[in-house]
Formats: C-alpha cells, structure tokens, sequence
C-alpha cells in the first residue's frame, strides 16, 4: 500500500509539471491521436474505425479495442486527457506494486524494492506513463498475468523445505492448497486476456503457461482449460474481424 501510494504520489506530481511545462496537448504522441479516434467511434455508434476524409468511419481490424475504447471514452469529456492520464498514473503505481511482489519471489525485500522503483521511474518509462499510449495499460496486465501465475506455482506446488514442519501442516500454501491455487490461475488467464486485447503481442504468451503446466507439472487438464478458455474469449473479436477485414487477424 505505501509503495502504491509513495508511486502515485510521484507520477501525479511529474504529470503536474509536465502540464505545467508543455499543457495539456502534449499529451497526445505518437499514435495517440489514432487511439483516440479509433474510441470516440465506438462511443459515438461509428464502430470500431478510423474517421475518414469524409467523416464516415472505416472499420479497422489492426488494433485491438481496450485502450482505445477507454481512451476515447475520456476524450468526451472536459479535460478528459487529464483524467485519463491520472487514471494511469493509478495503473503505473499498480505495476510497482507487481514488480516488486514477483521480485519477492526471487529476491531479498531490498533488492525487490529497488527493482519496482527502478521500473517505475526509469526517465523513458516515466514518459509513457501519462501520456496517451497503450504502453502503460498492458505492462500493467501483463505484470499481473505473471505475478498470479508465479503464485498459482507456489501454491499448488509449495517448496516444502523452506520451511519448519509445523507450518507445512498449518499453512495451506505448503500443503498445495487446491481452491487458491484456481482462483490464481483464473486471475493469471484474465490478466492475459486484457493484456492481449490490449496489445495483441501478449497473444503468443498462452503457450508459455499452458506448456508448463503440460510438461513440467502434468496438469492435462488445467492446461487444457486454461488454452480452451482463452481461445474462447478471442472467438468473438476474430469473427468479426473475418466479417470487416475478410480474415481473422
């Protein structure tokens, strides 16, 4: 909690003199404006599409629609670019809280902290953190796709010899506690499939869990779920998309 708020606090204060120094446009780069437009249609009932020359909207099959749907959500309102950038401000501080729970998992408290704190304000990362790009929104799932997968791991399959016999028994996370052990995997598989509509490079990262719970643990069928459940939820948005474009990219 006082990391979150330590990071928030700081990322506020950057988009503080950053508005200050350059103003609210400046917000906009690179692709920005495209996000923002590809949203506001979604929002006005245009669809999923770039505005033409004309003022019409043609649809567009090359992005995937979480950011710009949120962000064009934003742009409708009164310095909305502000909020939004607030918004992932909040989602910058979320990623330092992950980066250093997954580096709990491999290093001293110290050093984990030392790592977040890098992450969070190394000067390029900073940059992207207010302004309008998709960047921030899917570190941050993907940050939590391997946080809860990592867990997932020490819950179903605990190292036992880390620690004394009587926690083994009471703790439930020695014993490969079942119930916590699906509802971490569950959360790992959704933090994947917001990342992957976020930005379709996290697409290709199913087959790393799926690969390890076949081979390294022989977990048939949680694999196999786990690969079911996330093709499932893409059915939609590829039909569609086979529907505007003519194929399912």
């Amino acid at each position: 909690k006082k990391l979150f708020l330590f990071v928030f606090a700081a990322k506020i204060f950057i988009l503080g003199v950053f508005l200050i120094v350059f103003g609210e446009g400046r917000l906009l780069w690179a692709d920005s404006p495209l996000y923002l437009d590809l949203g506001k249609n979604i929002w006005l009932g245009n669809g999923f599409g770039v505005t033409a020359s004309d003022g019409t909207a043609v649809l567009n099959t090359r992005f995937m629609p979480l950011y710009p749907a949120v962000a064009g959500f934003f742009s409708l309102v009164p310095h909305g670019l502000i909020f939004l950038s607030l918004v992932q401000a909040a989602i910058a501080a979320g990623i330092a809280v992950f980066v250093y729970k997954i580096g709990l998992f491999f290093l001293p408290r110290r050093w984990a902290l030392g790592t977040a704190l890098i992450v969070s304000f190394e000067p390029l990362i900073s940059a992207m953190h207010i302004l309008m790009m998709p960047e921030t929104v899917f570190v941050f799932f993907l940050t939590g796709f391997l946080y809860f997968f990592l867990e997932y791991i020490q819950l179903s399959f605990p190292r036992k010899w880390e620690s004394s016999e009587i926690q083994q028994i009471l703790d439930p996370r020695f014993r490969g506690d079942d119930k916590s052990g699906w509802k971490t995997l569950l959360l790992s598989l959704v933090a994947l499939l917001l990342a992957a509509y976020t930005k379709p490079a996290a697409l290709y990262l199913s087959v790393l869990p799926v690969l390890f719970l076949i081979f390294a643990k022989r977990q048939y069928a949680r694999a196999g779920l786990f690969a079911i459940v996330f093709a499932l939820a893409f059915i939609p948005w590829m039909a569609r998309n086979a529907a505007v474009g003519g194929n399912f990219a």
